[in-house]
């Protein structure tokens, strides 16, 4: 509902009435003269300083928000003291890991490399062999290919000897 038709105002004689009790009552006294209030010069009971020991009750929730307010710049940097700290350790853990995977690789990688250079010194033996088999290979074909110009020469020389 809007303002305009929630509120019905008042008619004319309505208003010149409700002025008319307006003027009568500011008329009136406001304080009552047949009270006999006697005025006292003398000081009474103190009561601007509390004399109960007892502390009021303060809620939890004004509790925890006055201590939030007037600490919270500490708070604020205890947490960002506890970041950084976990931050250093879970680093220190992950360099510590990186390092053992990296010394890991090392290691594999010197072992492959022994391997690599044992089976090319087993493959070099393996060739010096062959190559004195070789060597010594060709040394007898050429031995026998001297004992066969040999046994040739001689043949030639007893058919000859035969022949004559």
């Amino acid at each position: 509902m809007n303002r305009q038709t929630s509120h019905v105002s008042k008619s004319i004689q309505e208003r010149s009435a409700y002025q008319r009790y307006i003027t009568r009552i500011a008329a009136e006294p406001t304080l009552d003269e047949s009270l006999d209030l006697k005025a006292s010069t003398e000081p009474g009971e103190e009561l601007s300083k509390a004399t109960s020991t007892r502390k009021r009750p303060i809620k939890f929730q004004t509790r925890v928000k006055d201590y939030i307010s007037s600490n919270w710049f500490n708070w604020l940097m205890v947490i960002i003291g506890i970041v950084l700290l976990f931050n250093v350790y879970d680093s220190r853990v992950n360099f510590a890991l990186m390092d053992y995977k990296l010394s890991d690789q090392k290691s594999q990688i010197e072992m492959i490399n022994n391997t690599i250079q044992g089976k090319d010194s087993d493959q070099q033996k393996q060739i010096d062999r062959i190559s004195t088999i070789s060597d010594d290979n060709t040394k007898l074909i050429n031995a026998l290919n001297l004992l066969i110009t040999e046994l040739k020469i001689r043949i030639e020389f007893i058919e000859q000897k035969i022949g004559n």
